[in-house]
């Protein structure tokens, strides 16, 4: 009953750390924890994927099962990611390697010398997740940021959705437009699978951050083009003014011959 207790009072505390990293890597970003989607629905759907065999593998998964904000998906994601090796290792019943030499040689108490060990266990893991977590804090607010220039991408994606109907007029730039779009899409998706890789992987950080801003020199590159388009439009539309106002003096001018 007593070790029963201590696993359930052991995984309520590995639940309480993984909150309080989720609420503190939100706040280091200016965020509110409270507001959107809350840590426990994460939490919920997390462990729901285990229970079913079908763990998720990345932020985007968790956001697609709760929905809400990419970047407070990824946060929770690895915050919980983080806890799980944890309680893996703590869950572990009594290995037979260890049991059988016991009973026939020192007739120990051996759930109490195997628990003895195993609280060993899991302070040497305790103690490498805390330098693996202090070692790739770095990489870890890179990936962040990453999630928050997705999201500002996609906001941006959304933006752009009405601008093709709204150069009706001019069919090239409509379909240079589309492109565009297209491209971004497949851009944003690759970003967003980098910035999931990247937090593991502090060598891709680089090659992130230039994918970043070559994204960002091409969404000004297409701004500026769509203000080049519709200087042109609006141009197109002064000439055509001046050239109707001609014609009707023109034809004023016709009319007042022919009755003279």
């Amino acid at each position: 009953m007593n070790t029963q207790t201590n696993e359930q009072t052991y995984s309520t505390d590995l639940l309480t750390k993984a909150k309080s990293k989720f609420e503190h890597d939100l706040t280091n970003l200016g965020q509110k924890p409270e507001k959107g989607k809350p840590f426990d629905l994460f939490y919920e759907k997390f462990n729901q994927a285990i229970a079913e065999g079908k763990p998720f593998q990345n932020p985007a998964q968790l956001q697609g099962a709760v929905g809400g904000r990419y970047l407070k998906a990824q946060i929770a994601f690895y915050a919980l990611e983080s806890q799980k090796t944890t309680v893996a290792h703590r869950s572990r019943d009594v290995p037979d390697w260890f049991i059988t030499p016991l009973e026939q040689a020192l007739k120990l108490d051996i759930q109490s010398l195997w628990h003895s060990v195993e609280q060993d266990i899991a302070s040497i893991v305790e103690s490498r997740v805390k330098s693996a977590e202090h070692c790739s804090e770095q990489s870890q607010q890179q990936a962040i940021q990453s999630g928050e220039l997705v999201e500002e991408l996609q906001e941006q994606l959304e933006g752009l959705e009405d601008l093709p109907n709204q150069l009706i007029e001019s069919r090239d730039e409509n379909e240079h437009l589309v492109n565009e779009m297209k491209n971004l899409k497949n851009k944003l998706t690759q970003l967003q699978t980098e910035a999931d890789a990247s937090f593991g992987y502090q060598r891709t950080n680089a090659v992130l951050v230039a994918e970043n801003e070559r994204l960002l020199a091409d969404n000004d590159l297409l701004r500026t083009e769509l203000t080049q388009c519709n200087n042109i439009l609006q141009q197109t539309l002064i000439e055509k003014a001046k050239l109707e106002g001609r014609l009707a003096e023109r034809n004023e001018v016709l009319s007042n011959n022919a009755l003279n």
